[in-house]
């Protein structure tokens, strides 16, 4: 078994891969590995020990696992300094308010250390059994390596029994570095991850996404206009998947007044509604993109959507000129006052209406010519 089971009865992912290295060990050797040689195992397994593995002739196999175990260690001990912070922080609140029922502080607190439990299981979610068909490139690609990457590159295209290459196995332990050295940004500034967009090969975009969403190329394209552009739906939702509430990359795009992102999502998510959200303390229920951008004030974004969303209404009966006079956006209800100026909400509210009630004179003097 385990340290963690033998000493206090825990198991897991790693634990489960720990039992099977044992039953590997014993097949083997004909004997069982016995680390703690008759002593209590609490007292074998404490901070600092690792196990002994002079026993391995291969000195290449040795230092392999001597790094995996030394890059484990380190992980752990982050998230053990994490961890205990954020425990301490749950104890001190929740020894102010013993009887109270959990506020928004506390509950915070709750949420941030089942983060942190999450965040250290999401770390060992990836600790795969090197049987003989990992190669040097592999192993090092898992361990972060880069020299030993580097003298092992004629191996790039090699899988292992997995069917994982060593970009792939490097994508999964999260080694940016050694991803740009096997699949190196050309120089347009496209990187791995375009490329994989580009190609539409749906496993390496998951991959590498974590890694290199961001990016842009030296035109200033990311990965998602460039899916976009060829028209890749699949491959958008990979990229910037709509969420639970029905929010869109366009939606996103929209309030964020990326202009460039907007006018490529138009032709693939343009009419869509989604759920609740708040913008400028504000809430809008079954939303378009352009009543984001209203809300607000994006007018270049308006002038791409205005076309393509006009008319529609949220659940409320609001329009995007209701939304823009309630924000006082005089700009972006000029735009929009000749297509939808008298429709109604359900409370029988026009733009004008709301404009007049919020103030904004500007406004109403726009909106009483219509």
């Amino acid at each position: 078994m385990a340290p963690e089971t033998l000493t206090n009865g825990m198991t897991s992912h790693a634990s489960d891969v720990w039992a099977l290295g044992i039953i590997i060990y014993e097949l083997a050797a004909l004997k069982k590995p016995l680390f703690w040689r008759g002593q209590d195992p609490k007292d074998v397994f404490v901070p600092g020990w690792k196990p002994d593995l002079s026993a391995i002739t291969s000195d290449f196999i040795r230092e392999t696992l001597e790094k995996q175990y030394k890059n484990l260690s380190k992980i752990v001990e982050q998230h053990q300094k994490q961890f205990a912070k954020v425990n301490e922080d749950l104890k001190q609140q929740l020894a102010q308010e013993p009887k109270a029922i959990p506020n928004s502080s506390n509950i915070k607190l709750i949420k941030l250390n089942q983060a942190h439990r999450g965040a250290t299981t999401q770390q060992y979610s990836f600790i795969p059994v090197q049987d003989s068909s990992w190669t040097p490139l592999m192993c090092a690609a898992f361990n972060g390596d880069i020299e030993t990457t580097k003298r092992h590159l004629v191996d790039t295209d090699k899988k292992n029994s997995d069917g994982d290459t060593a970009l792939m196995i490097a994508a999964k332990a999260g080694r940016a570095d050694v991803v740009e050295l096997l699949d190196s940004t050309d120089k347009n500034g496209v990187t791995a991850f375009m490329r994989a967009v580009i190609e539409r090969n749906t496993e390496m975009v998951k991959l590498l996404a974590p890694l290199q969403k961001e990016m842009k190329d030296k035109d200033g394209n990311t990965a998602l206009i460039l899916a976009t552009r060829a028209e890749h739906g699949d491959i958008v939702e990979l990229v910037d998947p709509t969420d639970n509430k029905g929010i869109t990359a366009l939606m996103r795009a929209a309030e964020r007044n990326n202009a460039e992102a907007v006018r490529v999502l138009i032709p693939l998510q343009k009419g869509r509604t989604a759920g609740y959200v708040r913008i400028n303390g504000w809430v809008i229920f079954h939303g378009t993109a352009l009543m984001r951008a209203v809300a607000r004030g994006h007018i270049k974004v308006v002038e791409l959507l205005v076309e393509h969303e006009s008319g529609m209404q949220d659940s409320e009966g609001w329009t995007a000129p209701m939304r823009a006079a309630e924000n006082n956006h005089s700009d972006c209800v000029s735009l929009l006052v000749d297509k939808e100026a008298r429709k109604q909400n359900k409370y029988g509210s026009t733009a004008l209406n709301i404009a007049m009630q919020q103030g904004h004179n500007e406004i109403v003097a726009i909106l009483l010519n219509y």
